[in-house]
């Protein structure tokens, strides 16, 4: 592995990761990406922990530190290394254990790492706090570091721009209008004082045309049975693709919302989420960015603690369920002489900020999806049930 001088790297935090900051203090943070890769062969963590330093050296996105105040707030490449763990096998269909969910220190750093799981199914896990590092940018970390553990050179991910900076060269200031908090999720929930967040891993053959519009298409049938005329989904647009040239590891990704009403299948919905992506409607401004830049990250925190509760305690929410779905490059890509990638998924992120969520990825001709929630919301069989009706939409065609 070649030797390489860390690069400076210095960017503004913006509106959307402001708004990831919650808990009982700034500087330890638990809202995270994580994707696991699952293969076979043994990793040495020397070998993995040289690949990782080497990686970070070209992509300072991956040791940022907070720095600065208000409207001046940035992230600088600052803070520690990303740190390398050998941990036990866990259960691959659950959620990562408790004691691995180590929460991230934003001032000091790391706000990301990396989990070696070596034994019978092999993971890498890749983990990040939030609000450094959306899961394109998360993906393209770890492609970086399998890069060095294969020989290659780091491609690099240089660009400071924010998500708030690109839709401003591009649209200018436009805004998306307030969303209302009238949502529910598409099952009844449970009991308010169960904590946490759980998750259900399951998997469809092949590439799946138009998944998002038909996951939402099985939900709209789940939330049917409890009589639900209209529910609402969001899902993250990677707006990279807006402009060539962008490498950069940030939260440039921005919502798309749409609804769902009783009897409306996955054309219809598919329908929408086109017409949203043709209107650009993820290149919006939200209502409150500008003043929020002048709001101190404690007050900022303070306001969605208080906001969460508000959700859990009224069962009222912006939208009802979380889409995401990512399509990965070749099984390759993730694989060095010590590792084959065989399958990739996420793990369920820890904030009951989603009522419901669905997470897929797509590699190589199959596709992993995660259903997760908050314990207060839904139980393990009410998981399985969501599940249920995905593969039920997705078997129909």
């Amino acid at each position: 592995m070649n030797s390489i001088t860390p690069i400076p790297y210095s960017r503004a935090v913006s509106f959307s990761e402001r708004s990831f900051f919650s808990g009982p203090t700034i500087r330890k943070q638990a809202l995270s990406v994580q994707y696991v890769f699952e293969g076979k062969g043994s990793l040495s963590v020397d070998e993995l922990r040289a690949a990782v330093t080497e990686a970070t050296a070209s992509n300072p996105g991956a040791r940022l530190a907070l720095r600065g105040v208000l409207k001046w707030l940035r992230w600088e490449a600052v803070g520690a290394i990303p740190g390398v763990q050998v941990v036990d096998q866990w259960d691959v269909d659950g959620e990562l254990p408790p004691e691995l969910l180590t929460a991230f220190d934003v001032m000091n750093g790391p706000t990301c790492e990396v989990l070696l799981s070596n034994g019978p199914k092999p993971k890498l896990v890749f983990r990040c706090f939030h609000g450094v590092m959306d899961g394109r940018g998360l993906i393209h970390f770890a492609e970086e570091v399998f890069r060095v553990l294969r020989g290659e050179k780091c491609k690099g991910s240089p660009s400071t721009i924010t998500d708030s900076q690109l839709i401003k060269d591009l649209v200018g200031k436009k805004h998306r209008p307030m969303r209302p908090m009238t949502f529910q999720p598409p099952m009844d929930p449970g009991s308010p004082s169960l904590k946490g967040v759980h998750g259900h891993r399951f998997y469809l053959e092949g590439h799946i045309p138009s998944l998002p519009a038909k996951v939402a298409a099985g939900l709209i049938r789940l939330a049917q049975t409890r009589k639900d005329k209209t529910i609402s989904f969001m899902t993250p647009v990677d707006i990279r693709y807006y402009k060539t040239g962008i490498r950069s590891m940030g939260n440039l990704s921005s919502p798309i919302y749409f609804d769902g009403s009783s009897g409306e299948d996955w054309p219809a919905i598919q329908e929408k989420i086109m017409n949203a992506l043709l209107e650009r409607e993820a290149l919006r401004f939200e209502a409150s960015e500008a003043i929020f830049a002048w709001i101190p990250l404690w007050a900022t925190k303070h306001v969605i603690n208080k906001f969460e509760a508000f959700q859990k305690r009224k069962r009222l929410y912006m939208f009802s369920t979380y889409i995401s779905h990512i399509t990965l490059p070749k099984k390759a890509v993730f694989a060095c002489p010590d590792f084959q990638c065989e399958s990739a998924f996420v793990t369920p992120p820890q904030t009951e900020f989603f009522p419901l969520g669905v997470s897929a990825i797509t590699m190589e001709g199959k596709t992993h999806l995660t259903v997760f929630g908050p314990r207060y919301i839904a139980n393990d069989q009410q998981l399985k049930e969501v599940a249920s009706y995905i593969r039920a939409v997705v078997a129909e065609g």
